[in-house]
């Protein structure tokens, strides 16, 4: 059988690079993390969490196989770190820097993910006794679709994980990173809202604006509007404190921007509304916004509108050390219910070959 020029090179780089591998955070393939982390990510019964590392940009090309994990080694024999059988899902990606990691997790990624392990059971080892320090990566994803990082942007891995046979703890090793995500700001509340329609307490605004060091993030949150109900935000550079009369509160904020929130459920509240990707400039740094939610209310007694408190937020500095490797997460809580995604510093050491 002959081969084509091209085919064997692409054999030979196959190889170089599959002979590459690295740890996220980088440097720990045969060094104990700072810590553990023994409670979140083979601990929930339907998690998602992604982990952002920039601690690996530049190095060799390395064709990635595998993902492995390992148990922390500075934790002594554990009883309820029994094997459990999990259904698991990968995706790999290039990401945003990590301190622009954002609760949004669609846009901590840098060009399209790749799914490289379709979700399955996958039997996990038994990490009851402890197996040194380090302790070996035992536990191994052979990934269905090999992926390429290239080292020239931070990436990302991400694990959605559901049908947990455990609900025990289970720990892996981890590493500490110092440094920061972002600085943020919840703003000041400015005047007070309607008593909207079939509420008891005034329509509220709140939000929270971030400087992610590559972007800026806004996110609103609106509570007590009328019930079923579309919501829109006012925002505005100026605070205006207009009385307007038979509105029943002032205009903090002319529609210089205006745009819809969402749809209020039966108590009047709208999910989280996050701009993830405001684009960064220094000059806003200082400058302030102002912001206010308005909604149709017909049972108001003259102008058919309720508006929310207003909220004023300025563009904060960037954090003084942004992290290096950090995480963003959720799951669901023993009442059903999702818990939000947060963000965190630091990573669980991770083996890429």
């Amino acid at each position: 059988m002959s081969i084509t020029r091209s085919s064997l090179a692409a054999i030979l780089l196959s190889s170089v690079l599959a002979a590459q591998g690295f740890t996220s955070p980088a440097g720990y393939t045969t060094v104990e993390g700072s810590s553990n982390h023994d409670y979140i990510l083979f601990r929930y019964n339907d998690l998602r969490w992604q982990q952002l590392d920039a601690t690996s940009v530049g190095q060799a090309p390395t064709l990635i196989q595998r993902i492995s994990w390992r148990r922390d080694g500075t934790t002594g024999a554990d009883p309820t770190w029994i094997a459990r059988t999990i259904d698991i899902g990968a995706v790999l990606s290039n990401s945003v820097v990590p301190g622009a990691i954002s609760e949004g997790y669609a846009a901590n990624y840098s060009g399209t993910p790749t799914n490289v392990f379709i979700s399955r059971p996958v039997n996990l080892p038994d990490w009851t006794a402890n197996l040194g320090s380090p302790a070996p990566f035992n536990l191994s994803l052979p990934l269905d679709l090999p992926w390429v990082y290239a080292g020239l942007e931070p990436f990302l891995w991400e694990l959605n994980v559901t049908n947990n046979t455990s609900a025990s703890d289970y720990g892996n090793d981890f590493q500490s990173i110092t440094g920061s995500t972002a600085t943020s700001t919840a703003g000041t509340s400015l005047g007070t809202g309607c008593i909207a329609t079939g509420q008891t307490a005034a329509m509220s605004l709140a939000g929270t604006l971030k400087n992610q060091v590559t972007r800026f993030r806004l996110a609103y949150t609106v509570t007590r509007a009328p019930a079923s109900t579309p919501v829109f935000m006012n925002i505005d550079f100026v605070n205006s404190n207009l009385p307007v009369p038979g509105l029943c509160a002032n205009v903090i904020a002319v529609p210089t921007i205006s745009f819809g929130v969402g749809i209020s459920d039966i108590a009047g509240a709208v999910p989280e509304l996050a701009l993830e990707n405001i684009p960064y400039s220094a000059a806003l740094i200082g400058t302030a916004l102002y912001s206010q939610a308005l909604a149709p209310d017909f049972g108001q007694p003259v102008l058919p509108f309720a508006l929310s408190n207003g909220r004023s937020h300025v563009f904060p500095n960037p954090a003084a050390t942004p992290a290096t490797v950090t995480r963003v997460y959720g799951y669901r809580l023993a009442t059903g219910a999702m818990r939000a995604p947060s963000v965190w510093t630091g990573g669980i050491v991770t083996l890429f070959d």
